[in-house]
C-alpha cells in the first residue's frame, strides 16, 4: 500500500493526518466564533473589578470554609480519608454544624440523609462511621491532641467512642477554634 506523504509546516504528514488537522481547525474556528457571539455584548467594568478587589482585601487570610475546617480536624485526629466512614463522618459534622437540632438523634435525622446521598442504608452509615472512629482515633498515638479536640482525657479507658460523642466534640472544637 502506497501512502502519500506531504511536507507541511516543517512536518511530514499523511493526507489523513492533514484532513484531521483541517477538521480540528474548522471546529476550533466555529468554537471561537460561538464564544465571540456569546460574549460580544459584555463590556469590561472596571468599577466591578475594584469592588471585587476591595471585598477580597477584607476577607481575612486565615478564612477557611467549614468543609476545610472539618477536613483539618479529621486529619489531626488521624482518621483515614480512604474509608467510607470518613466521608460519612465529614458529612455528619457539616450537617450537625449547620443544623444543631439534628444532633439530638443521629439515627433519625443525620444518618438517613447521608444514606440517601450515598445510596446506602442508615445502618451502613452508622457502622462505617463507628469503624472509622474506633479504628483510627483509638489508634492515634497523639493522645494529647485527640483529648484537646474531643474535650476528654479518658477516651482510651472508655473503650469505644460513640459516633455522637465524636461528632459533637468535633463541632464544638470547630466552633471555638474557627471563625465562621
Amino acid at each position: 500500500m502506497l501512502m502519500s506523504i506531504v511536507y507541511l509546516g516543517g512536518y511530514f504528514m499523511t493526507k489523513k493526518e492533514i484532513e484531521i488537522l483541517m477538521s480540528l481547525k474548522d471546529s476550533l474556528r466555529a468554537t471561537c466564533e460561538l464564544i465571540e457571539m456569546l460574549t460580544s455584548d459584555l463590556q469590561y467594568d472596571s468599577e466591578l473589578d475594584e469592588y471585587v478587589a476591595i471585598i477580597k482585601e477584607r476577607i481575612p487570610n486565615n478564612y477557611q470554609s467549614l468543609e476545610n475546617a472539618v477536613f483539618n480536624v479529621l486529619t489531626e485526629l488521624g482518621i483515614n480519608n480512604i474509608r467510607k466512614g470518613y466521608d460519612y463522618l465529614k458529612e455528619a459534622i457539616v450537617i450537625g454544624y449547620k443544623e444543631p437540632e439534628s444532633l439530638r438523634c443521629l439515627n433519625d435525622r443525620i444518618y438517613p440523609v447521608i444514606a440517601k446521598n450515598h445510596n446506602t442504608t442508615s445502618s451502613a452509615v452508622e457502622r462505617a462511621i463507628s469503624f472509622s472512629i474506633n479504628a483510627d482515633i483509638l489508634g492515634n498515638d497523639d493522645v494529647t491532641r485527640v483529648c484537646e479536640i474531643l474535650g476528654t482525657n479518658t477516651y482510651k479507658k472508655e473503650g469505644k467512642l460513640t459516633n455522637k460523642y465524636v461528632v459533637v466534640g468535633i463541632i464544638e472544637y470547630i466552633k471555638k477554634t474557627y471563625n465562621f
